[in-house]
C-alpha cells in the first residue's frame, strides 16, 4: 500500500514538471488603431439586488460607454431588474427559452438577438450582475485590444473579501487562477483560463461562433478557454484592469460552486478531448490532455497514504495531517504575499486566511466527490449586493 501511494505521488510530481515546462508557440498580434464600438452583455436572472451597482460603475467609466450598448439579459419582463435598466437607459433582452438554464444559453440568446437586429460591435465584454468595475477598467482593457489580443481578462477583486473566512478564502482561489496560473501560462505562451466574467472577445471571435454563443455547459468560460486553444486565439491577462466580484460567505454555497466548477471542467475537457488527442505534437494540446492528472495522482497518493496510517499508526497519521496543513498554509502565505494588498485584505483577515485556507483548499476533495454524482444543472448563487460607494470605482 505504501509503495503504491508513493508511486502515484512520484508519477504526479514528474507529470507536474513536464506540464510546467511545456511551452506553446507564440501568436503574432495584429495591432489595432481604430477606436472600437463596444457592447457589454450581462446575464442577470433575478439580480435586482446587485445590478444597480454594476450599472453605476459602467456609467462612471473614464472611457464612456453608450447605455444603449449595455445589454442586460433577463428571464421575465416582470423581473424588477427591467425597471432598473429602463430607468438608466440600459437595453434589456428577455429570454425566450427558459428551459435552457445555464449562463451560456443566456449569452447564446443575446448574441442571436444582436445578429438578428444587425447590431455589430468590435468588442464584447461579458460581466456577471454582481460585478462592479473600477473607473478605469474599460480604459485599461482597451490597451489589450489595441495591442491585438482576441480575448483578454481583467484582475478580479472582491467586494466582500473581509466579511468572513469563506469570502476571503474564496477570493484567494482567483489568486491561484490568475496571479499564479494565468501569469505562468502567459510566460510559457499557453492559452489562459477564463474565470466566468470580466473579459472581452473581439468581433472576429464572435463571428467564428456563426451566430449565438456555442458553449452551454456548467462552465462556459472553460469551454471558451479550450475553444481558444483550438482556434489559436491570442489571450491576455490584464492585471491593470480591475473589477470586483461578490464571493460566497457560506461554506455550503462555496462547496456547491466548487462542485459545479469541477464537473464543468471535466465536461469541457471531454468535449474537446478528441481534438486535443488528435495532435499531441501541439504543445498546447498536450498541456490540456495532461491537464489536472498530475494533481489527481498526487492527491490520490496522499489520501491512500493518509488512510493507511489512520488504521496502522495514529502518530504518523496526525503527523501527516500536520505536514499537509503546514504545506497548504505556506502556499496560502505565498498567495497573500502576491495579492493581499491588491485584494484589500485587512490584517485580521490575513490571519484568518492563514489559519482557515488550508482547510478551505482541502474542501475541493469532497466537492470533487459530490461533482461525480451531481446533475448537470446550474444552481443559483444568491447575491446580497455591496454598495458601489464602498469600493473604489
Amino acid at each position: 500500500m505504501i509503495t503504491f501511494s508513493y508511486i502515484l505521488i512520484i508519477i504526479g510530481i514528474i507529470l507536474f514538471f513536464i506540464v510546467s515546462n511545456i511551452k506553446g508557440p507564440s501568436i503574432k498580434l495584429s495591432k489595432k488603431t481604430k477606436e472600437p464600438k463596444i457592447a457589454i452583455l450581462i446575464p442577470a436572472r433575478n439580480e435586482s439586488k446587485v445590478i444597480s451597482n454594476l450599472i453605476k460603475s459602467i456609467k462612471k467609466q473614464s472611457y464612456k460607454i453608450d447605455s444603449k450598448d449595455v445589454y442586460v439579459i433577463v428571464e421575465s419582463e416582470n423581473d424588477p431588474t427591467v425597471k432598473i435598466c429602463n430607468k438608466n437607459g440600459i437595453s434589456v433582452i428577455v429570454r425566450k427559452h427558459l428551459d435552457l438554464k445555464t449562463k451560456g444559453y443566456a449569452l447564446d440568446e443575446a448574441f442571436k438577438y444582436l445578429k438578428k437586429e444587425n447590431k455589430k460591435y468590435d468588442l464584447y465584454f461579458i460581466f456577471d450582475a454582481d460585478n462592479i468595475l473600477d473607473k478605469d477598467y474599460i480604459k485599461n482593457m482597451l490597451v489589450s485590444y489595441y495591442e491585438g489580443y482576441d480575448i483578454a481578462t481583467g484582475y478580479r477583486k472582491s467586494t466582500n473579501v473581509n466579511v468572513n473566512k469563506c469570502s476571503v478564502c474564496s477570493a484567494l482561489v482567483f489568486t491561484l487562477i490568475n496571479s499564479v496560473d494565468n501569469k505562468e501560462r502567459e510566460k510559457h505562451n499557453k492559452q489562459l483560463t477564463l474565470s466566468g466574467t470580466g473579459y472581452f472577445m473581439t468581433y472576429d471571435v464572435v463571428k467564428d461562433f456563426g451566430g449565438g454563443f456555442p458553449f452551454h455547459g456548467l462552465t462556459e468560460d472553460k469551454e471558451l478557454s479550450l475553444y481558444a486553444i483550438v482556434k489559436n486565439y491570442s489571450m491576455h491577462y490584464n492585471e491593470n484592469a480591475v473589477f470586483y466580484d461578490e464571493q460566497p460567505t457560506y461554506m455550503g454555497t462555496s462547496m456547491k460552486q466548487k462542485a459545479r466548477w469541477i464537473k464543468g471542467y471535466f465536461n469541457a475537457e471531454k468535449k474537446f478531448d478528441k481534438t486535443f488527442k488528435s495532435d499531441l505534437t501541439n504543445p498546447r494540446y498536450l498541456n490540456e490532455v495532461i491537464g489536472v492528472i498530475p494533481y489527481l495522482f498526487m492527491i490520490f497518493g496522499l489520501v491512500i497514504q493518509m488512510f493507511y496510517w489512520l488504521f496502522t499508526n495514529i502518530f504518523l497519521f496526525l503527523l501527516f495531517l500536520f505536514v499537509v496543513y503546514l504545506a497548504l498554509a505556506t502556499l496560502t502565505l505565498y498567495f497573500l504575499y502576491l495579492d493581499a494588498d491588491k485584494l484589500g485584505i485587512n490584517s485580521h483577515m490575513i490571519q484568518v486566511a492563514l489559519l482557515y485556507n488550508p482547510i478551505y483548499l482541502c474542501s475541493f476533495i469532497p466537492s470533487f466527490l459530490y461533482s461525480l454524482i451531481m446533475k448537470n444543472t446550474w444552481e443559483v448563487i444568491p447575491h446580497t449586493g455591496v454598495s458601489a460607494d464602498k469600493v473604489k470605482i
